[in-house]
């Protein structure tokens, strides 16, 4: 028979550190740094650098090894606190006080990157929603939390392939939800301060990988999962819009998307919704010609979605339909008027440049009128 051996427990490895494994001793010390955060009272910042430099330098020996230049431990045990306290909300004040909050993103990246593919995919399996909306990868075993950074999203060495931003997204096997879904069902009672800027730039870039320039409605077959992707890319949206970052987004590619994916999830109400904030967006910069096709758009599918409903006896949700369609034909009659006084102003390099979105089929308001007539008359 032959011998079967057990497998020793996963443990993070320090090269050039006994047995390259973190002692009992710091393991015990991530508990300690988790339990103060998750207290009811903040933290101080003393109580802070104490167990960071604990956890860094413990005991004589430890010390001695970083007097004799053992620089590659101490480093990857700076990178491991450092993104250890990183996934608390009051532990990102504190490194945003300390000038480190920035180091954290190539922290991440560079613990793991060194990480073998076994325990990678075991952190991808268990990844969690942590404070602040950040989504959070924890080393199964010993307590260690390292939250996702951008540069794991984006597509050089070391950064998540395809296979894993799909499955951390979308697909963690043994779970009722996705982190999306989480993700958006959080969006939904949280305050607009939440998530902060840092992680509403993590999950654009998340969406981004994983859709990796398809058409939005690609993004899954299931109508349930292309109405929250919408949800989540309206509210990102709309809560960096409101921050005054139009240069760090895609706001209008965000909302785009955001359409798109909820026209695909039959739900042309939400879809007009995304498409009117579109609309807005383009009026606050005086891109009146934008604004107005955003709103012919918005008309189209809610006329649409109009007729159709009467069509299959919905008359209610019809006539809703209805109303709304006529405020966003006035409201583009309206933004094209502008659009034409204020074409003189418009930067040569913008002129003739036209919208490519179009959704559902192109109705005039005579034409919706009419067949609305039509059908009214049958009853």
């Amino acid at each position: 028979m032959p011998e079967i051996y057990s497998a020793p427990p996963p443990n993070f490895r320090v090269p050039n550190y006994p047995n390259h494994r973190l002692s009992e001793s710091r393991i015990d010390q991530l508990t300690r740094i988790t339990d103060l955060f998750v207290d009811a009272d903040p933290p101080t910042d003393a109580a802070i650098d104490a167990v960071m430099s604990r956890f860094a330098h413990m005991g004589p020996g430890d010390m001695a090894l970083d007097w004799l230049a053992n620089q590659d431990k101490k480093a990857i045990l700076c990178r491991a606190v450092r993104s250890h306290v990183a996934t608390f909300g009051a532990g990102r004040d504190f490194l945003e006080r300390r000038g480190l909050l920035l180091q954290v993103d190539q922290d991440s990246a560079d613990l793991i990157g060194a990480l073998p593919a076994r325990i990678k995919e075991t952190m991808i399996t268990l990844a969690s929603l942590g404070d602040c909306g950040q989504i959070v990868l924890k080393f199964p075993g010993i307590g260690l939390r390292i939250p996702l950074g951008r540069t794991l999203l984006g597509t050089g060495e070391g950064a998540l392939t395809m296979y894993e931003v799909r499955q951390l997204l979308m697909y963690q096997e043994g779970r009722s939800e996705s982190l999306l879904e989480k993700f958006s069902a959080g969006l939904g009672r949280v305050d607009a301060a939440y998530p902060d800027n840092e992680a509403c730039h993590v999950w654009n870039d998340l969406i981004e990988r994983c859709v990796d320039g398809k058409p939005i409605d690609q993004f899954s077959n299931d109508r349930t999962m292309l109405g929250v992707l919408a949800f989540v890319l309206r509210a990102l949206a709309g809560r960096v819009s409101a921050r005054g970052l139009h240069h760090e987004f895609p706001i209008p590619r965000m909302l785009t998307n955001s359409a798109i994916a909820y026209f695909h999830a039959d739900d042309p109400k939400s879809c007009a919704e995304s498409l009117i904030e579109m609309g807005d967006f383009h009026q606050r910069r005086s891109d009146f010609r934008n604004a107005a096709w955003a709103n012919k758009i918005a008309a189209n599918v809610l006329a649409g979605a109009a007729l159709g409903l009467w069509n299959v006896g919905r008359y209610v949700d019809a006539d809703e339909c209805r109303q709304l369609a006529y405020t966003a034909y006035v409201t583009e009659r309206a933004l094209a008027a502008a659009a034409g006084e204020a074409s003189a102003t418009v930067p040569p390099e913008e002129e003739g440049s036209s919208p490519s979105l179009t959704l559902g089929t192109n109705i005039s308001q005579s034409e919706f009128e009419t067949l609305w007539a039509e059908r009214k008359s049958r009853i």
